[in-house]
């Protein structure tokens, strides 16, 4: 997600938490924020397709690593005793890495590859 889409659906969330609850202007809000999410959704599986079509068409070898992402992922906070540092870029590669989809884009590039081979 870009950072302009980041805005926009903060925007949009913004809207919908100051709507009455269960309001007719509420639902509309609300239908504007899983819009906006499913247009976001459209554009990051679109890409993935294109990325993973092109390498496995263009590339003799494709290699891909095994990540442990849940340790990557990993809070950065640590305790009332001991509290963590560098907490806030911790946040964005969280938020980043949630994004990327991993398990998704070798499962496309496998399946990618089994067509050529």
């Amino acid at each position: 997600m870009t950072p302009k889409e980041e805005r926009e659906l903060a925007r949009l969330q913004k809207i919908a938490s100051r709507r009455q609850k269960g309001s007719h202007r509420w639902h509309k809000a609300i239908q504007r924020v899983a819009h906006f999410r499913r247009h976001i959704a459209r554009r990051v599986q679109d890409a993935r397709h294109k990325t993973t079509d092109h390498r496995s068409k263009n590339h003799a070898l494709v290699f891909g690593a095994a990540l442990a992402v849940r340790n990557m992922m990993a809070s950065a906070c640590g305790t009332a005793a001991a509290p963590g540092t560098q907490v806030a870029q911790k946040r964005g590669l969280n938020r980043v890495l949630g994004y990327e989809g991993f398990g998704e884009t070798f499962r496309q590039l496998e399946y990618n590859l089994a067509d050529i081979c």
